[in-house]
């Protein structure tokens, strides 16, 4: 059927970690609906494509076989493991895209950052008034220009409020649900283990939150997120 000259095609791709568990509820019931909503009032369509990788599978590939099956107007991209390549390919496709941080200064495209370092900074002075002084951090890719902001915000609200900073409660990896998982799960094992953890990102939140819950402790009494 062949589309209205009024409609755009908007394509989401959503990874195969974004909808484990309650990172699912949290797309499907919040943000999806809000973007689709968006998007339909003016004149757009949103089409959401879940993918699981396929062990050796690139970025590239992944990308190519979307764009020829859906055939949009723009992508909204969530994530890329390799940036460099990824962004070139689309550019190459000549199809808009906006993604979810990035780092500018390997990339060459140009975005605005939300205020990483204001929102980590905020989050630490918010933990510290709940009563807590041993707090650990989950970070994404400490590599990305994101990344930086967010553990120099961290940094700096521990330095405000006079707190130790343990670098051994700092952690660094892929921004996804099962990577705050593993790094809770970790965190939980050692011996003098953090009362709050403060997350970069909800996909490392929500991992966070299944990680507690499967050592039998609860959010919020037991260990704060």
């Amino acid at each position: 059927m062949t589309q209205p000259r009024s409609q755009f095609k908007v394509l989401f791709p959503l990874p195969s970690d974004w909808i484990q568990s309650g990172a699912r509820d949290s797309y499907l019931g919040e943000l999806i609906p809000a973007v689709k909503q968006y998007i339909e009032e003016r004149s757009g369509v949103l089409e959401v494509a879940f993918f699981t990788n396929h062990g050796s599978e690139q970025d590239i590939d992944i990308y190519h076989r979307l764009v020829a099956h859906h055939q949009p107007n723009s992508i909204i991209i969530p994530r890329l493991n390799d940036h460099k390549s990824s962004l070139m390919t689309l550019k190459e496709l000549g199809i808009p895209f906006v993604l979810f941080g990035s780092d500018n200064q390997q990339s060459g495209y140009h975005w605005v950052d939300t205020d990483n370092f204001g929102a980590m900074r905020l989050a630490v002075l918010k933990a510290a008034q709940q009563g807590h002084t041993r707090i650990a951090f989950l970070n994404g890719s400490e590599t990305m220009s994101y990344g930086q902001q967010r553990l120099s915000g961290f940094v700096a609200g521990m330095n405000q409020l006079e707190l130790e900073i343990d670098y051994s409660l700092i952690l660094s990896g892929h921004p996804i649900h099962s990577q705050g998982l593993s790094m809770t799960q970790h965190l939980l094992q050692i011996k003098n283990p953090p009362s709050c953890i403060i997350c970069a990102t909800d996909e490392l939140a929500l991992g966070a939150y299944q990680g507690i819950s499967r050592q039998g402790l609860e959010v919020g009494s037991s260990i704060s997120v």
